[in-house]
C-alpha cells in the first residue's frame, strides 16, 4: 500500500509516515521500511511507507494514521476525550483520499479506536519521525523494535 505524502516540512512527512507505520505494526502488517525524501521536481518533502502484507481490515485504519498522526501533532492533546470530540468534528473534504476512507470505509469507532492506538504508542511514532528526519529512511525490522522493544 504505497502512499505518497507531500509536504513542504519534514517533519510533518516523517510524523505523518510514522503514524501508518506504527498503526501497521501494530495491526501485524508486514513493514518493508519507510522514508522521507524531497522530491526534485516540487522541491517538497515526500513521505512513502512501503508495507508487503496487512490484514484487508487493516489497511483503512493504516491509511488513516498518517492524517491521524499529524492531527494529534498539531493538536497537542493526548487526553482520549478532548480528542474523540475533536475527531468527531474534523472536516476532511481537504484531502479527497482521506475523506474517501472514511465516508465509506471508515467509521469514527475505527477512527477512534486508531487515535487511541497512536496515543497509546505515541512515544514510537515520535521516535520513528525523528529518525526519519534525521537519517531520511527506516527499516521494518528497526520500527518494531522501536514499537514492540524487540
Amino acid at each position: 500500500m504505497p502512499e505518497i505524502t507531500t509536504t513542504s516540512e519534514p517533519w510533518t512527512a516523517a510524523i505523518h509516515e510514522a503514524g501508518h507505520v506504527v498503526i501497521a505494526a501494530l495491526h501485524g502488517a508486514s513493514i518493508r521500511g519507510t522514508r522521507i525524501d524531497v522530491d526534485p521536481r516540487t522541491g517538497k518533502y515526500r513521505g512513502l511507507t512501503n508495507l508487503l502484507r496487512m490484514k484487508p481490515e487493516a489497511e483503512p485504519l493504516i491509511g488513516i494514521a498518517g492524517l491521524m498522526a499529524q492531527f494529534l501533532d498539531d493538536t497537542e492533546v493526548l487526553d482520549l476525550d478532548t480528542l474523540r470530540e475533536q475527531i468527531r468534528g474534523l472536516d476532511f473534504s481537504f484531502n479527497p483520499l482521506d475523506a474517501e476512507l472514511i465516508g465509506e470505509t471508515i467509521t469514527f469507532e475505527m477512527l477512534d479506536s486508531t487515535v487511541t492506538l497512536l496515543v497509546r504508542n505515541w512515544q514510537a511514532v515520535m521516535d520513528i519521525a525523528g529518525q526519519l528526519v534525521e537519517r531520511g529512511t527506516i527499516g521494518g525490522r528497526e520500527i518494531y523494535w522501536i514499537v514492540f522493544g524487540k
